[in-house]
């Protein structure tokens, strides 16, 4: 490429422009619903970043500002081009989703050739030029892939090493921060005992996580770990004050959210890559204050960076959940494996009965305990997927319907037994896992406030998805909830549909 003619500026700008709006595309991706704003500042860091050598080009050139002129007439012709955006435009045959109301190509092009579209003679004719790569583009929005097949990466360059560790400075800031109740006021130290509880569950899992939160629920994990000084407020008469503290945080987080969404995953990810502090603290206040409208002011910059700081933690679904097993016992352990009714049963354990080397390895007072056939030790590696709670229903003979909510396929439970059990957990979900020799634990990932409700309500009831099962060989989605024995025949899960609570029992380990 040479930019010392006019002919090649114009092919640069051109490619420059094309390239725009594929990110503007992927930036369109990541938000559910409608367009992103053609922020120029923003986009311009983007292709600096991600397109180096065309930011190379265009500095050599000196074509920064008419490229930035070119993104802003752009964003003017999509704002132009709303108005012929319809719910026509989306056909969604069983409605689950609302329509995402997006400026298409068809809709640019429709606008772009009236008298009165907001561009210049140059934006039309670099417009029709690039055409077939703007459809291509754009045509990558919502794409939806049947097959199966994961979509490439939008990343384009090879992951750098990132120039700033966002995560670790948040949490290094927010631990160090931290002071136990010495020389502190007891309200100051249950608020920051409450912020940091929350704040840990807020791990970037769940969009819509502060719409969650029950206060109740956190303040009686308060009196529970905190007893002297929950008794203290109580003699006070300060838990009250407590209690509007902690809604009124709740609360803020609650409005921080829509903008941490509005920043979207592909903008996010490309902040961890390229950005230190300041950068990022420029980035989010530059697209928060473009999203903002009279009605839904930014909340402070500093927040929402908060907010993205703390939500990169390794959230990715599929990982192998931390496990160890023992060849130990203990006395309720040996109570489990004798127990006629094991095969049907779901146990809630105190972590302190379970054999001594398995209880430094989750932070819960509680376990589950599942009593399982020897004949699934070989396939224990699979007990350690972590793909979070899953809810379905089972029918039989299509009679008999019910209701499921599990972690695994190596057991099922009824939705009514697991539910209740699972009000004894916060932040995991320890399962141990008992064979006839082994005891295997294993730690899910949870979430107590976002898991359940996000399993329950992830599709309308009509829609959540049905199995059926038969007396012989399980086949279609049921066959998916089975492991295939050496001799050909199905290993099916247990199914749970007792409770015992023997989290009281007495405590022996052999």
């Amino acid at each position: 490429m040479k930019p010392d003619t006019s002919t090649d500026s114009r092919y640069i700008i051109q490619e420059a422009l094309c390239t725009a709006v594929r990110h503007l595309a992927e930036l369109d991706n990541s938000i559910p619903y409608g367009n992103y704003p053609v922020v120029p500042e923003v986009v311009t860091w983007i292709v600096e970043n991600e397109n180096p050598e065309l930011a190379r080009v265009l500095t050599t050139a000196q074509l920064w500002d008419r490229f930035s002129g070119l993104l802003v007439e752009y964003g003017q012709l999509r704002k132009f081009a709303e108005q012929f955006v319809t719910d026509e435009d989306y056909y969604d045959p069983y409605g689950w989703n609302p329509p995402p109301m997006r400026v298409e190509f068809h809709h640019l092009k429709h606008a772009i050739d009236l008298h009165d579209a907001p561009v210049s003679q140059l934006f039309v004719e670099l417009f029709h030029t690039a055409s077939e790569q703007i459809v291509e583009a754009l045509g990558n929005v919502d794409a939806v892939y049947w097959d199966g097949t994961i979509p490439p990466s939008p990343l384009r360059q090879p992951a750098p090493t990132p120039v700033f560790d966002h995560y670790e400075t948040e949490w290094t800031s927010r631990l160090s921060g931290y002071r136990p109740s010495s020389g502190r006021d007891n309200l100051a130290v249950a608020l920051s005992w409450f912020i940091d509880q929350t704040s840990f569950l807020d791990d970037g899992r769940h969009d819509n996580f502060w719409e969650t939160v029950d206060v109740t629920t956190v303040l009686d994990w308060f009196r529970r770990d905190l007893p002297s000084i929950a008794t203290s407020l109580t003699t006070e008469n300060r838990m009250d004050a407590l209690r509007t503290a902690a809604q009124r945080y709740v609360d803020a987080q609650r409005q921080i959210e829509p903008d941490w969404r509005h920043l979207g995953w592909y903008l996010r990810a490309l902040l961890v890559r390229y950005a230190d502090m300041q950068t990022a603290l420029k980035i989010i206040g530059t697209v928060t204050s473009a999203f903002a409208t009279s009605d839904s002011p930014s909340p402070p910059v500093v927040d929402v960076y908060t907010m993205f700081c703390r939500r990169l933690g390794d959230a990715a679904p599929g990982e192998d959940a931390p496990s160890c097993e023992t060849a130990l016992s203990s006395e309720v352990i040996e109570l489990i494996r004798r127990d006629e009714e094991s095969d049907r049963t779901c146990y809630l354990v105190n972590r302190s009965s379970l054999p001594e080397t398995l209880r430094s390895h989750t932070g819960e007072q509680f376990c589950l305990a599942v009593r399982m056939p020897e004949e699934r030790l070989p396939f224990s590696d699979k007990l350690k997927k972590d793909r979070g709670l899953d809810y379905f229903f089972s029918t039989y003979d299509k009679k008999v319907y019910r209701e499921h909510l599990t972690l695994r396929h190596g057991f099922w439970t009824d939705r009514d037994v697991l539910h209740p059990l699972l009000r004894h957990f916060r932040f995991e979900l320890p399962i141990t896992y008992i064979f006839d020799k082994i005891v295997l634990l294993v730690v899910y990932r949870y979430n107590c406030f976002a898991d359940v409700p996000a399993a329950l309500t992830r599709l309308p009831r009509k829609y959540v998805p049905t199995v059926e099962l038969s007396e012989g060989e399980w086949t279609y989605g049921a066959a998916d909830h089975t492991e295939r024995l050496p001799d050909g025949r199905q290993l099916k899960p247990l199914m749970l549909g007792c409770i015992r609570d023997l989290s009281d029992a007495e405590v022996s380990t052999s």
